[in-house]
């Protein structure tokens, strides 16, 4: 919730045009969020870096013609978070990134060995069966679950609708869950 002393998105863009201090403003309100999205949806936090870093980059380079809409720049940040990932991943190969990923599983304080095992194996295979879906099932997913955005939020980011959202995530959720029961790790709704 806003307090009414503090400007609005669209006041400190409009704003930021001119002064970099208010832009920085935004930076500081949208950074931990799109930094824990990349970090949760890469699992590489040295490329979770270096996205956030792309992303606000992107921002700052097409804030001059940026179009605020009432709910802020949020999800035109996830948007954009979202796009660079999805580019990333199509550049870099598959077995690469889920070794890379294997390796970077931090295991949980206190817990039992063989369940910080079983955390890390779930984790990983969500992970890979998420790599083998189509780029759009790959993104709703993301950006509902990983990013935490409301579905009208979600909406916004994959410039559609809340109804379309709800449609495209429920076939995305199903393709992950055939993905996921496939045995022989050769399913999958590639495109």
């Amino acid at each position: 919730m806003e307090n009414d002393d503090e400007p609005s998105e669209r006041e400190l863009v409009e704003r930021a045009r001119r002064d970099p201090e208010a832009f920085a403003t935004l930076y500081r309100k949208h950074v931990a969020g799109i930094r824990a999205f990349t970090y949760r949806r890469c699992g590489d936090p040295h490329l979770a870096d270096d996205i956030t870093a792309i992303v606000f980059e992107r921002a700052w380079k097409y804030l001059p013609t940026l179009k605020v809409a009432d709910y802020g720049i949020g999800p035109w940040l996830y948007r954009i978070a979202s796009n660079e990932l999805a580019s990333h991943f199509r550049k870099r190969g598959r077995g690469e990134r889920a070794t890379q990923r294997l390796a970077n599983v931090r295991p949980v304080n206190g817990a039992d060995p063989a369940d910080q095992l079983q955390l890390a194996h779930d984790i990983e295979a969500v992970r890979a069966a998420l790599g083998r879906l189509r780029a759009r099932h790959q993104e709703v997913i993301s950006l509902r679950y990983l990013a935490g955005l409301t579905p009208q939020e979600t909406a916004v980011a994959m410039d559609t609708t809340p109804s379309v959202v709800a449609a495209v995530l429920h076939r995305a959720l199903k393709a992950l869950e055939n993905v996921m029961n496939n045995d022989n790790g050769n399913g999958g709704d590639e495109e």
